[in-house]
């Protein structure tokens, strides 16, 4: 309920075209921009966050990350800006400026479902409803395969590092935490209403993870290395994987994608 009152909440309301032509879209979370992409908008975009690769989105300018670059925005003058549940902090600022903006909480997202729920506002936001309908269809269909899947009887031990210093995972709370669950694995974060829990080395080797999912902010020796890590199940199997980072920091349309990702790897004996 909370996810979908805050989306609904913080639309500032814009006709879907604008003057006859396609709205203009400025997009403050990478995540957005795979939305707008997968749905046949890319080309709407007209800014996109400081958050994106340097190579993707050539040409475009940067409109900002957790802060608005306001002078480029304002500059463009979009039609919509596309912004996360955190920028709800600048919703004045926004109004000040006489920006329609759409506030959606991509980053607060807890499950597949709600990312569904994400592409089709987005997609009816930007008039784009029929591609959106069309791509949850194929997600879903995809999602329905895999969750027919058979999982493995043992459920292996996982930890999965966002960041190593302090060291930071994913718990239940989080679309990432749940993904591992779905997929097979035995989560060692403990229960706990914080989606990016900070998580001690020494809970790390007392739960002896079987499998180390790593986003590559350091290598797999270096993680070895750490004081008592050499004797991990993981390390001395080989299983401390380094994944890309953003299929699992971005709530889009690759998360089925991210989901089969992980059900392979909690299969492999």
């Amino acid at each position: 309920m909370r996810f979908c009152r805050m989306v609904l909440l913080f639309l500032v309301a814009a006709p879907a075209m604008a003057g006859g032509r396609e709205r203009r879209l400025a997009s403050l979370l990478p995540s957005h921009s795979e939305i707008v992409t997968a749905l046949g908008a890319r080309t709407a975009l007209v800014a996109v966050s400081d958050s994106e690769h340097p190579g993707d989105f050539p040409g475009l300018p940067r409109a900002g990350a957790l802060e608005p670059r306001w002078e480029v925005l304002m500059a463009l003058r979009p039609d919509l800006v596309l912004a996360d549940s955190a920028h709800e902090r600048f919703a004045a600022d926004f109004k000040r400026f006489h920006l329609p903006v759409l506030f959606l909480p991509a980053t607060h997202a807890k499950s597949i479902e709600d990312i569904f729920e994400l592409i089709r506002t987005l997609g009816d936001a930007i008039g784009r409803a029929p591609e959106a309908s069309a791509l949850l269809s194929n997600l879903k269909e995809r999602l329905a395969r895999l969750d027919a899947r058979p999982r493995p009887s043992h459920r292996p031990r996982v930890y999965f590092e966002i960041w190593p210093r302090p060291l930071q995972s994913v718990g239940a709370a989080s679309f990432q935490g749940q993904l591992l669950t779905r997929a097979g694995f035995d989560n060692i974060v403990p229960d706990t209403t914080n989606e990016m829990p900070l998580i001690s080395s020494e809970w790390i080797v007392k739960s002896r993870p079987e499998v180390v999912f790593h986003t590559g902010v350091e290598g797999a020796e270096d993680l070895g290395s750490r004081p008592g890590w050499k004797d991990l199940p993981a390390v001395r199997r080989g299983r401390v994987i380094r994944v890309d980072a953003d299929l699992f920091s971005r709530a889009g349309p690759r998360v089925v994608d991210a989901l089969a990702y992980l059900m392979d790897e909690a299969a492999r004996p």
